[in-house]
């Protein structure tokens, strides 16, 4: 069986994807506290990516390449925007929604991990819906 055109240009980014949580969860089973394996854990996910973004990139063509750089653009900058003044809203109303999302801790390790991670989703939501936008406009 032969496999699609577009099934193999996202191949290369599934398989990283799948090996890298392999990879972590058998760091987190096998090694849960040990900071080296995090940090091999980490850059073996973060240059097989890389790698795999690279050749996808090189076997998208121009019209694909112009609608994920628009997407990371605008979806990615309104996201960002979008996490910030979600958090100024939660600081200045709902500061309680803060802390019962850690169980009550204020560990300032889990805020800025909390931070981060909502603003990385955030602009991940924006990329995604520009992304599909700019591909519905033009069909």
């Amino acid at each position: 069986m032969a496999l699609s055109p577009s099934v193999r240009r996202v191949l290369p980014i599934i398989l990283t994807i799948l090996v890298g949580l392999l990879i972590g969860l058998a760091t987190r089973v096998l090694a849960p506290s040990q900071p080296i394996a995090i940090f091999v854990w980490a850059v073996v996910s973060m240059a097989a990516t890389a790698a795999a973004s690279v050749y996808c990139w090189r076997a998208l063509d121009e019209v694909a390449r112009e609608a994920h750089k628009t997407a990371w653009m605008w979806g990615g900058s309104f996201g960002m925007l979008a996490a910030f003044l979600a958090l100024i809203a939660a600081k200045q109303h709902w500061p309680h929604l803060l802390e019962v999302g850690f169980g009550g801790a204020r560990n300032p390790a889990d805020l800025v991990e909390f931070g981060v991670m909502s603003v990385v989703l955030a602009q991940l939501a924006g990329y995604l819906i520009v992304w599909a936008g700019w591909w519905i406009s033009r069909r």
